[in-house]
């Protein structure tokens, strides 16, 4: 897969997928109940952000994964990044 950076998310020609990683991650800080489609479209952005070298990215993958967490109460893909990364892990399962 080719590697992806913050400023190539930001840049115009990136609008259309930063349009619909946008929305998932409204509806993430959001009240409204997360779907079994956005759960994986969630996890699958936590993933390749996660997999990026910029540094930016492996932060809001963290951070998708926290607040997915906060959200479902579903802690396992943030222990998962953080064991996968090196970080300590904030929570024990």
């Amino acid at each position: 897969m080719k590697e992806i950076t913050y400023n190539q998310l930001i840049h115009h020609t990136f609008q259309e997928n930063r349009e619909k990683i946008k929305s998932i991650y409204y509806k993430l800080i959001g009240s409204e109940k997360l779907s079994e489609d956005d759960i994986g479209k969630i996890l699958s952005i936590v993933i390749i952000f996660s997999n990026q070298s910029d540094n930016r990215l492996k932060n809001l993958a963290y951070r998708m994964s926290l607040l997915y967490g906060l959200k479902t109460n579903d802690f396992v893909p943030m222990y998962d990044l953080a064991i996968n990364t090196g970080l300590m892990p904030v929570v024990s399962l």
